[in-house]
């Protein structure tokens, strides 16, 4: 396709297509670029929180089986409607992926399969289960009168005066604590195709 400068843009029924400005020698251009390749439902992240034209933000909002209006925007929706179904709640919803990672769908590969997961569902922050004992007692009132611990080792275990002692952690003081466990991480604008 040969280039094309804005002033040479007509106006007219808008197509499946955007008009991308570029500059070349001096001179800004326009390219068309099409959307044609790009199927209803599919999820981008954007390095801006600009949402382009033929696009919605993966918010948890519904859509209509037909024409209506979705944050701000009036289209037919019905293609994405069907594509949706109810993966993600009643029929029409988009994925809410605001504030979330995405995992790729285990589909056979039993890697998520704890419990098995549904193609689109949604699973909870959680950590790998670490377990152990830390074996210590304590004995007051020894010969000397002074506090005194035993381990497993000691054979101090279940004699008298032995008290169980418990041990507190504090993680914050080694690592960088929060109220979820995440990776380091950049925040961006994830659309689904219209």
């Amino acid at each position: 396709m040969a280039d094309i400068t804005i002033s040479q843009l007509t106006t007219g029924k808008p197509s499946n297509s955007a008009v991308m400005p570029y500059s070349e020698g001096g001179v800004t251009k326009a390219s068309t670029v099409s959307n044609f390749g790009v199927p209803v439902g599919a999820v981008f992240h954007l390095a801006t929180s600009t949402v382009p034209v033929g696009y919605l933000k993966c918010n948890g909002n519904t859509v209509p089986n037909g024409t209506g209006t979705v944050q701000g925007v009036t289209a037919d929706f019905s293609s994405l409607y069907t594509v949706l179904g109810t993966t993600y709640g009643v029929a029409g919803t988009l994925p809410d992926l605001r504030g979330q990672f995405i995992r790729g769908y285990d589909d056979g590969r039993n890697i998520d399969s704890q419990p098995t997961r549904l193609f689109g569902s949604y699973q909870t922050d959680t950590i790998q289960a670490l377990t152990g004992t830390i074996y210590c007692e304590a004995r007051f009132g020894g010969a000397d009168g002074v506090f005194q611990t035993f381990s497993s080792g000691d054979g101090g275990f279940n004699g008298p005066g032995i008290n169980p002692t418990n041990f507190t952690f504090d993680a914050s003081r080694v690592a960088r604590t929060s109220v979820e466990t995440r990776p380091k991480n950049v925040a961006l604008m994830a659309v689904i195709k219209y």
